[in-house]
């Protein structure tokens, strides 16, 4: 096995999000110290720094595949290798227990758990404008979910929890917004968890 460690260079506030860019591996971190936003290139020298940003307010990554910053105060920031992008306003209720946040044309396509009571929310943050949350499947418990980004929304990727004896839990996705949920995948085994695997 070829494993070599870097030294980070300071003491991560949450867990580091390792991703892909253009072929390229990024780890993105918040150091404790400032807080600070890092990001480092992998290279076979070690770490090299692309973005290192002063960021007092910095709570940790929402989830999904694109590092999104979420920040006290609501504010939402996606994280590029090499740059910050505009702040924009969460909706009240998020992040909730469990959430996922994907780049949308100029914005950020938001699905979260509520803190309590069923079904998930889905929201539209853009630059400047308070995002309209709505709720999808009110009635129905969700377990997990995940997102992809369209032009326009996002498609949601969740599980449905079983609602008597001798269901299982179910893989469903819905275009959002405006869509109608689908089942993904017809199973007789639980689905507990659910990743849009990347590109």
């Amino acid at each position: 096995s070829n494993q070599r460690s870097f030294k980070l260079g300071y003491t991560p506030a949450v867990r580091p999000m390792l991703r892909e860019v253009d072929g390229q591996l990024y780890l993105y971190g918040i150091a404790r110290q400032g807080p600070m936003v890092c990001v480092h290139k992998i290279t076979a020298d070690g770490l090299q720094p692309t973005l290192t940003k002063h960021m007092p307010t910095a709570r940790g990554f929402v989830g999904g595949q694109h590092p999104t910053l979420l920040s006290k105060g609501g504010v939402l920031i996606q994280v590029g290798t090499h740059r910050l992008g505009e702040p924009m306003r969460a909706p009240a209720g998020f992040p909730g227990r469990a959430c996922v946040a994907c780049p949308t044309d100029g914005g950020l396509a938001l699905a979260w758990l509520p803190s309590a009571g069923k079904g998930f929310r889905f929201a539209t943050a853009r630059p400047g404008d308070a995002p309209e949350e709505s709720q999808v499947l009110p009635k129905e418990d969700i377990g997990a979910l995940d997102a992809v980004g369209t032009s326009d929304g996002a498609h949601v990727i969740f599980t449905r929890e079983p609602t008597g004896p001798g269901e299982t839990a179910s893989a469903w996705v819905v275009e959002l917004p405006g869509g109608k949920p689908e089942l993904l995948v017809e199973s007789d085994e639980d689905a507990y968890s659910i990743h849009v695997a990347a590109g």
